[in-house]
């Protein structure tokens, strides 16, 4: 049976006041609270105690409420479950994989990122410890647990299609590991676009990106932590 990697080696939850994370709490509380800000999409949701906490917070003071929606994604049945078992009614809850597993990073950039990047960086937890072999192995692990579930594969455009979305208004990037580049391509145009773990292989590059492109502006920024990764949020630009 293919079983994701277990819930106490994935990444802290975005708490308020947390020295570390509290930076990106109060700016998903800021953002999705803008008068125009109205659809949200949330890219791995987990449980829903930590940054989709912050973005409830936030729709809940915008002006629009109720006529808001928030788009959960989560593929991990444990926390799906405990995710929809506290959902509001303006939250829509997805267990899909959020982008086609032939879209996730190939092996090629799995190596490249450990052998180009990751001595620049040699942040120390858990999972990005480890050696590119096993980041292979852990994304096809990944990859074989989406297709037994029978999981729809293209999440983010699923919920596009279904609701009539060009663009959301707000963007938070922060699923799986292998994915994160597709996932970032799929919500580009996005008012709003945050990413997190942008030192590590999920956002690198992507971070990279959206700091030389012209039609963004950085507007929150956090280096590494002892507990976290890094993290970003950018505007689109009028």
């Amino acid at each position: 049976m293919a079983i994701p990697i277990p819930e106490h080696v994935r990444a802290p939850d975005h708490r308020k006041d947390d020295p570390h994370t509290g930076l990106m709490y109060e700016t998903l509380v800021g953002l999705s609270s803008l008068p125009e800000v109205k659809r949200v999409i949330e890219v791995g949701s987990t449980n829903g105690r930590g940054s989709t906490v912050a973005l409830r917070e936030g729709l809940e003071r915008n002006s629009n409420f109720p006529d808001v929606r928030l788009f959960c994604i989560e593929a991990v049945k444990k926390m799906f479950d405990e995710l929809t078992r506290t959902k509001a009614r303006y939250m829509k809850c997805y267990r899909v994989c959020s982008s086609p597993p032939e879209e996730h990073y190939t092996d090629e950039e799995i190596r490249r990122f450990f052998e180009e990047d990751w001595p620049k960086l040699m942040f120390e937890c858990p999972a990005q410890r480890q050696t590119p072999s096993w980041h292979i192995r852990e994304r096809d692990r990944y990859i074989a647990y989406f297709l037994q579930e029978g999981l729809p594969l293209d999440g983010i455009n699923l919920i596009k299609e279904e609701y009539q979305i060009r663009n959301f208004d707000l963007a938070f990037v922060d699923g799986g590991t292998y994915s994160g580049s597709a996932d970032a391509k799929r919500v580009y145009g996005a008012k709003y676009l945050v990413l997190d773990d942008i030192y590590t292989l999920k956002c690198t590059w992507i971070f990279r990106e959206l700091r030389k492109d012209p039609a963004y502006e950085m507007i929150m920024h956090k280096e590494m932590g002892n507990s976290h990764c890094g993290y970003a949020a950018f505007r689109k630009k009028k």
